[in-house]
């Protein structure tokens, strides 16, 4: 699948695209990744913003680029000014254990986009577009997104243990675009919804705000599911003020 860039009319898109040909032209890689690559394979031309995945050192940035850093550095994330617009850089890396299941222990820098995807949440959110609009697929996010399916990237168990609040946010993808939940993925969600109670309270309810922004129909689609898999039931048991959080989505 290849995008034709000369189709979006937003000036942020173009001088993306140059400041990843700059990339490109030091040496380096570059891709557009996450849920903007999602969004503009789904058909969407109005994109307010894009993250960039780059093999390209946090100091070579630094060095090329004016930059900001934002306390992601240590990560392999900084901020480039570049034409009036920012955008968030991060290294190609790989993520080992998740002791508190949100953050890595350790982060490890790879020179293999390939091996980058890996570490992200679902097959619809791990493509990337290089700055000649190729979609870069490696585990077949087109098909799913073709047939409305939501599966994580290799081993749901695996990924959902790195952080907890995935199992929230796949509800809300699903919610929000329509998707079938892949019955292993499925499966993974209601055996590890116990899970959630290690989250922060205020991330859980930021999900259910996001998904209530997106329509009557589609947060109820949300209450369906999370009446099917039990997680309706697991989170009323939390310390929340639900009558505040109630009031807080209409």
């Amino acid at each position: 699948m290849k995008i034709d860039w000369k189709i979006f009319k937003s000036p942020m898109i173009k001088f993306g695209i140059s400041l990843m040909k700059d990339i490109n032209n030091y040496g380096y890689q570059s891709y557009i990744v996450g849920g903007a690559v999602r969004d503009i394979v789904m058909g969407d031309l109005d994109i307010h913003d894009i993250d960039i995945a780059t093999n390209m050192p946090i100091d070579q940035i630094k060095k090329h680029f004016k930059t900001y850093d934002m306390g992601g550095e240590k990560h392999g994330t900084c901020i480039v000014h570049y034409n009036n617009f920012d955008y968030e850089l991060t290294q190609f890396r790989t993520e080992s254990t998740y002791s508190d299941n949100r953050h890595p222990d350790e982060v490890k820098y790879v020179n293999s986009f390939e091996e980058d995807t890996k570490r992200r949440d679902f097959t619809i959110n791990s493509m990337g577009i290089d700055a000649e609009g190729n979609v870069i697929d490696y585990h077949k996010g087109i098909d799913d997104i073709k047939n409305k399916k939501l599966k994580a990237v290799g081993d749901p168990y695996e990924r959902f243990g790195e952080d907890s609040l995935r199992i929230i946010r796949a509800l809300r993808f699903a919610s929000r675009f329509g998707l079938d939940i892949d019955e292993n993925t499925f499966n993974a969600i209601v055996k590890m919804k116990k899970s959630l109670s290690n989250l922060a309270i205020e991330r859980i309810i930021a999900e259910l705000r996001k998904t209530a922004e997106y329509g009557a129909t589609k947060f109820v689609k949300l209450c369906e599911i999370l009446d099917v898999t039990g997680i309706g039931d697991e989170i009323l048991h939390f310390n929340i003020d639900w009558k505040n959080v109630i009031n807080s989505l209409k």
